[in-house]
């Protein structure tokens, strides 16, 4: 599915709001329920659906509201965010401490959250977190059984290489430490406007997998 899809299911789809490694949200329009909703499309069947999605509930998660089927791909509908990812509000530049104080409690909890509940990320990076104006947080990917979605590009893939934790780059089973060494590196690149491991993906990822830390 691409940037021009105009319809998913009963859907209408107005935008892309953001393309991972992991799936595609757009926002939409339920046509019957007549609402705003946000359509995820995962880039591997069975990533992200079932009853745990449906089971989480969480001010930092876009609340996944039913689960379907179009042409073969399954979709989540989700309730409505507007904001934009996190990456586009940090790039070339370091936040105030304050702001990323507050981004990184809010983080935080929801990764609590998820870890009571038997899920975590495993590939937490700017572009799979969403922001809005008034400083609230969605995060998207939640519960992810793929890194890498089988059908991601390169450049989506690279996106998240600088903040994988070291077992999910040797394909090590992960737990709840994953995700907090991926927040550790997201709050390094917003404090500081600078990754921690500053070299190109190959190089990152080598150093984040193989050296001391």
């Amino acid at each position: 599915m691409g940037d021009t899809i105009t319809q998913i299911g009963r859907y209408e789809i107005s935008r892309q709001l953001v393309d991972t490694a992991l799936a595609s949200v757009y926002d939409a329009f339920d046509p019957v329920e007549r609402k705003p909703v946000a359509i995820r499309v995962p880039r591997t069947t069975h990533h992200g659906t079932g009853e745990l999605s449906l089971r989480l509930r969480h001010p930092g998660l876009m609340n996944v509201l039913s689960y379907g089927q179009n042409q073969g791909e399954t979709f989540l509908v989700m309730e409505p965010f507007q904001g934009t990812p996190l990456d586009s509000h940090i790039q070339a530049r370091k936040m105030e401490p304050g702001e990323v104080l507050g981004l990184l409690r809010q983080l935080a909890s929801v990764l609590d959250y998820a870890h009571a509940h038997g899920s975590i990320h495993g590939s937490l990076h700017p572009s799979s977190i969403l922001l809005n104006d008034r400083g609230e947080v969605k995060v998207l990917d939640l519960g992810a059984t793929d890194i890498a979605g089988r059908n991601a590009s390169a450049e989506q893939l690279l996106r998240a290489v600088h903040f994988l934790s070291p077992e999910c780059i040797r394909d090590q089973p992960m737990d709840g430490r994953s995700d907090q060494f991926s927040l550790a590196v997201l709050a390094h690149r917003m404090l500081t406007g600078e990754m921690p491991f500053p070299w190109k993906p190959l190089g990152a990822m080598f150093c984040i997998a193989y050296q001391q830390l």
